[in-house]
């Protein structure tokens, strides 16, 4: 990451003697406002729906994370992706926190404190992580369920879909995808705000998050790359559909017991992150190729984020809602962890309602 410090002034510019009596001015400025309005608004609902998504993905993280559910090689792979779900949630929720004016009061509009904008490139940092591991843990999800069908007699098959292959394969997909994500950090652009506008100066030194080119190839290869991650689902998810549609053919001749829902869970899983995936590459492509010469039209552009990243935040944390409507065995492991209290108390009530009835009748015999 790249730091400019030569700079330890901001000179405020003003110019008493310039008006502006262009009338087609006013309309540009009355439309920018009313379109960074309406986006700010989205960019408010964003992060309140990760605060709510947070939470969710807290709940679905306990879940996960019993006994009855940790020695699946499924569910480990799903632990990591709900905790890349929590770390993309919880580094918008901090960016926002950081807005606030709780930390410290933002006293200028023309830049930010240093650490105030390391953190939100460090944010974005672990944004690019987060969602790169969890695209890339989905897709092997979906190759294992595919291969396990495909060849269910494999001692091979049997050796992958062991929980402590879930736990290498996490763990190697988060080595892969931090030092991925490094390539960002590595290309994030700090410098000090030289001019301002304002007469107002700062008690700090203002600094801001400039946009390099490098930062934006970054992005576009990030935009490829969940590109390519789409086309891999659908192959991988056509092939697994193929081939449960040969296989419920098979139990239907032989009048076999049904399948569990496990297929279709990971279906479900491939299905919604293909689609946050295809609208995040398309977005990056738009911005490279569409509005990277175009200032206004590329400032506006940026504020579209938010409407793609609640897109991406809606199919990331149904995957708690997915797998309690299609899990059984995910549904029993929450039953038993938020309801075993009220099941402890219910016995401990009957066992003292039948105890005082038995010494009232021994007391009526005597």
């Amino acid at each position: 990451m790249k730091t400019n410090n030569k700079a330890t002034t901001v000179s405020y510019y003003h110019d008493e003697a310039y008006t502006d009596e262009d009338p087609e001015h006013d309309i540009f400025d009355y439309d920018y406002d009313i379109k960074h309005d309406y986006f700010d608004v989205a960019r408010r609902v964003y992060t309140g729906l990760c605060t709510f998504g947070f939470l969710i993905n807290l709940v679905h993280m306990v879940i996960l994370t019993r006994k009855e559910l940790r020695t699946n090689l499924v569910y480990i792979v799903m632990i990591g992706i709900c905790i890349c779900e929590l770390t993309q949630s919880f580094t918008t929720i901090l960016s926002y926190f950081m807005t606030l004016g709780i930390v410290y009061r933002i006293e200028n509009v023309c830049g930010l404190a240093y650490f105030h904008v390391m953190i939100d490139v460090l944010a974005t940092t672990f944004q690019y992580l987060s969602r790169r591991c969890a695209s890339i843990l989905g897709l092997f999800l979906v190759v294992f369920r595919t291969c396990s069908i495909i060849f269910p007699m494999s001692s091979a098959i049997d050796f992958v879909m062991r929980p402590k292959i879930g736990c290498l394969l996490v763990l190697t997909v988060t080595i892969m995808s931090s030092a991925y994500s490094f390539l960002y950090f590595s290309r994030a652009k700090i410098v000090k705000e030289r001019e301002c506008y304002l007469h107002e100066r700062s008690t700090y030194v203002l600094y801001t998050h400039e946009n390099s080119n490098k930062e934006m190839q970054f992005q576009l290869m990030d935009g490829y790359i969940a590109m390519v991650v789409c086309f891999l689902y659908i192959i991988v998810a056509g092939t697994l559909i193929f081939q449960l549609q040969k296989a419920k053919q098979r139990r239907k001749n032989l009048k076999a017991e049904k399948s569990t829902s496990t297929s279709g869970l990971i279906l479900l899983m491939a299905t919604t992150a293909f689609f946050s995936e295809t609208i995040y590459g398309v977005f990056y492509f738009l911005d490279y190729y569409v509005y990277y010469d175009k200032v206004f039209d590329n400032s506006m552009f940026q504020y579209l984020d938010s409407f793609v990243l609640i897109l991406m935040l809606v199919s990331s944390f149904t995957h708690c809602f997915t797998c309690f409507l299609m899990s059984s065995q995910y549904r029993q492991t929450a039953k038993n962890l938020f309801w075993r209290t009220t099941e402890k108390s219910r016995k401990t009530k009957d066992i003292t309602i039948t105890h005082v009835h038995s010494v009232a009748k021994n007391t009526s015999n005597n």
